[in-house]
């Protein structure tokens, strides 16, 4: 609700000086998914994931947000797999397994 307040402007911009929405059976099933799924799921989700594996380990998985988000693109909107998320990808898994090694021990 807090994020609502600094929107309200632009949204009552939008509706004086582009049109007003129009509001549908769609568009509410897709307010509702996206006020219980990503607001309140993912983040019981992400907690438990969390709590099992701990901080240090669960934080190395926000790096593969932007790889996740190309591959799920591609996937469910068709959007073709660019040149710079293959340059990515390159960088993401490499510092990921780097990060994730054990230490070399110095005798």
């Amino acid at each position: 609700l807090i994020g609502l307040i600094p929107l309200l402007p632009m949204a009552l911009w939008e509706i004086a000086m582009v049109r007003t929405p129009r509001f549908s059976m769609d568009g509410a099933w897709m307010l509702l998914y996206m006020g219980l799924f990503p607001s309140i799921v993912c983040y019981v989700f992400w907690n438990r994931g969390v709590e099992l594996a701990g901080a240090p380990r669960a934080s190395l998985f926000v790096y593969l947000i932007p790889l996740f988000g190309a591959v799920l693109s591609s996937w469910w909107l068709a959007e073709y797999l660019q040149s710079y998320h293959l340059a990515g990808t390159a960088l993401i898994i490499p510092g990921l397994i780097l990060a994730t090694r054990n230490p070399s021990r110095a005798s």
